[in-house]
């Protein structure tokens, strides 16, 4: 090979690897990857990578390594994130579970006069409510729909009138007792306690169109 042959050999190859140009699906199967809060996205680093790669094998791009880091780092977060949102939804759905069921304890115990009991599932603010207004709330429970049987999550309830203030949040239940069920709403407050945390009663509010919405403890958050 003469030198001619030499300078136009090297300068093709030069121009050649100026010309070649990055992955853009390697780039993004990297950036996708990386976007740990959401799931639905890094599932798709693995895909672009493995895309990436195969064009990559049948054509001049650079990226290869982009692509293979975008797939294993996709993997990673995306197991990372589905675990992540599941620990949260599975605390959430505790909490929901242990709101009712302090409700229903509240409930209980003041049927059966178990004042101490009652006042234990209070949070602070409430936790001086009376015998006697525990004694007339019960009464006035069993009066209108007889015995009591649940406290459960209101899901079809479309609009609250009770806000949320500071730690105390309200959540639509349905009361079920003996001769019907009633709609209504609790307001609780999460305090520290237990493995994570915990969730205390503070007041409820039953809609009654018909003979009057029942509010316990009176002067409470639910009365405003």
């Amino acid at each position: 090979m003469n030198t001619n042959q030499t300078d136009t050999f090297e300068q093709t190859e030069v121009q050649h690897y100026d010309n070649t140009q990055r992955s853009k699906l390697a780039i993004a199967s990297l950036i996708c990857s990386l976007i740990f809060c959401c799931p639905v996205v890094t599932i798709f680093g693995p895909i672009l990578g493995i895309v990436a790669l195969l064009k990559i094998k049948s054509s001049h791009l650079l990226g290869k390594k982009l692509a293979i880091a975008g797939i294993f780092l996709g993997v990673i977060t995306t197991v990372l994130s589905c675990w992540g949102g599941y620990y949260v939804y599975s605390k959430a759905k505790g909490i929901l579970g242990d709101v009712t069921q302090t409700a229903s304890e509240v409930i209980t115990a003041s049927y059966s006069h178990d004042f101490e009991e009652v006042r234990k599932n209070f949070s602070s603010q409430n936790s001086a409510v009376s015998d006697e207004e525990i004694d007339e709330f019960a009464n006035l429970l069993l009066s209108r729909y007889g015995s009591f049987d649940s406290v459960v999550v209101d899901w079809e309830a479309d609009d609250q009138d009770l806000q949320p203030s500071g730690q105390i949040t309200p959540m639509p239940v349905i009361l079920v007792f003996e001769t019907e069920s009633v709609h209504g709403t609790l307001m609780f407050e999460i305090v520290p306690g237990g493995d994570f945390v915990e969730a205390k009663f503070c007041c409820i509010k039953i809609d009654d169109t018909t003979h009057g919405d029942i509010i316990f403890p009176k002067d409470s958050q639910c009365d405003q």
